[in-house]
């Protein structure tokens, strides 16, 4: 990990003194927002409920020259979630952005929205009494192109992502009068170890089926958790100071077809 991106010259580092919470962070989308608010000059503290993934993370960034710590903790459970707010603010002093990130494959309702609504409702309540002290502090959901369209066949996601988007709504709002800016991003499906689990089949024929809905994409590729990083950090920073309530697609245009 470096200070220079491929291809595009010098990183910005224009989160150089401020504290990141990644809460999903061992894997996929939130492994790779950890991956960049470190690059971007951020102190990440990061939570999953794999341990050794988690702290697998954590070691990179601080091979990297991050500051960086790994909490286990459940989305599920408050008082994991207040254990990670106090460790965060006990080692780094304070907390200003934090990213949302948790997630596994769910078929069941009750569990869909204990993990994608109450998740996020606990993390709200563990997080936003410490972002209160920060002087440009935001709360970014991972949401859902199901949250902003019709998901035929898997109606219990919708309905949990669709949720999130009015909570991200209402807590902009809400929040307002404190400073804390609040927005999710919305992907299309990720190429993840996580879609693919919800793949059936052998592992040759998941790859066909993935690379023959490649063909069908406008742009031609699936989207990137690093894709999804970019708008997450995007929101968080300042160069996004008049943007909150928003649910930012990140679906290579295909809400458009």
């Amino acid at each position: 990990m470096g200070d220079e991106e491929q291809g595009s010259g010098p990183r910005v580092r224009d989160f150089e003194g401020r504290v990141a919470v990644v809460i999903g962070g061992a894997s996929g989308i939130g492994k790779a927002t950890a991956r960049l608010f470190a690059a971007r000059g951020a102190r990440v503290s990061l939570s999953d409920l794999d341990a050794d993934r988690g702290r697998a993370v954590a070691e990179e960034l601080a091979a990297g020259g991050a500051e960086a710590i790994f909490t286990l903790a459940d989305i599920r459970a408050p008082g994991d979630l207040a254990e990670l707010a106090h460790r965060t603010v006990e080692t780094f002093g304070r907390m200003d952005a934090v990213f949302v990130s948790a997630g596994r494959a769910e078929s069941d309702l009750g569990a869909m929205l204990e993990l994608y609504l109450q998740g996020p409702a606990n993390c709200v309540e563990a997080m936003v009494p410490h972002l209160r002290h920060s002087d440009a502090p935001t709360l970014t959901f991972t949401g859902s192109m199901s949250g902003l369209r019709a998901h035929p066949g898997a109606p219990w996601y919708a309905t949990a992502k669709s949720g999130l988007v009015g909570m991200t709504r209402t807590l902009a709002l809400d929040l307002a009068a404190q400073g804390i800016r609040v927005n999710s991003v919305c992907p299309s499906g990720v190429d993840t170890a996580m879609l693919r689990a919800t793949m059936r089949g052998p592992a040759d024929e998941i790859e066909k089926r993935l690379e023959a809905e490649t063909e069908r994409k406008p742009l031609r590729r699936w989207v990137t958790p690093e894709d999804v990083a970019e708008a997450a950090v995007f929101l968080a920073s300042r160069h996004a100071a008049m943007i909150t309530g928003v649910s930012l697609p990140v679906d290579g245009g295909e809400r458009l077809k």
